[in-house]
């Protein structure tokens, strides 16, 4: 595990640091609202910084997703990601870590989420050693998505869940878990988008729809 490695809380003068380090971590541009969201306490909760000696090396950040429809209460992890010269010591499980410890703290929350495209194998490894379980598969969800040298190229997700309470998460059924075994359900694009939409219009859901996921 790298030594000395700070976990720091989002502030207004740390969103132009973060500008520039989620464009080189990330195959995806994130717009100002994005950034703006971060800012609102319920979601810098959960966010942190990772500096080590000062420079910005990690960064973990959340969104917290009232689905009233529904009556769930979401943890969305919008992004979380290390830079390449620092993967593989720890500080992305550091960044993980605390975003659990601190969700576990809230009742309020049923479980914690987050979207890696289905070709980021290392990225999906890491969440499921954390526990996390698969979902649902979404067809074309990265629509913007830069191919770059180095990245995984697939437009399509996974959505991958963590329980927070003893409840059933999408595509359980009778108690028996489908995610791994069973198949994972794929979503159409479009179904998923208008469903997004419907919530939007009852101001029930406030997710960032180009959210990524970066191994770490």
């Amino acid at each position: 595990m790298l030594q000395g490695v700070e976990l720091r809380e989002l502030e207004s003068s740390s969103m132009e640091c973060l500008k520039l380090f989620n464009a080189c971590v990330f195959p995806v541009k994130y717009p100002s609202k994005f950034y703006r969201d971060l800012l609102r306490p319920q979601n810098a909760t959960y966010s942190r910084l990772a500096y080590l000696n000062e420079e910005l090396v990690g960064a973990i950040c959340c969104e917290i997703v009232d689905e009233k429809k529904k009556k769930v209460r979401r943890l969305c992890i919008s992004t979380i990601g290390v830079k390449a010269e620092y993967q593989g010591r720890r500080v992305g499980s550091k960044l993980l870590e605390f975003c659990v410890a601190e969700a576990r703290k809230d009742r309020g929350l049923q479980d914690i989420f987050l979207n890696v495209q289905t070709d980021n194998y290392d990225a999906i490894k890491f969440y499921k050693r954390f526990g996390f379980k698969r979902c649902r598969e979404v067809k074309n969800y990265y629509r913007r998505i830069e191919k770059l040298a180095g990245f995984p190229r697939s437009k399509d997700c996974f959505e991958m869940a963590l329980a927070l309470k003893d409840f059933k998460l999408a595509g359980e059924k009778r108690g028996r878990d489908v995610f791994e075994d069973g198949g994972v359900p794929v979503v159409n694009t479009l179904e998923f988008l208008s469903e997004c939409a419907e919530e939007f219009k009852s101001n029930t859901l406030s997710k960032n729809a180009n959210g990524g996921v970066q191994d770490s």
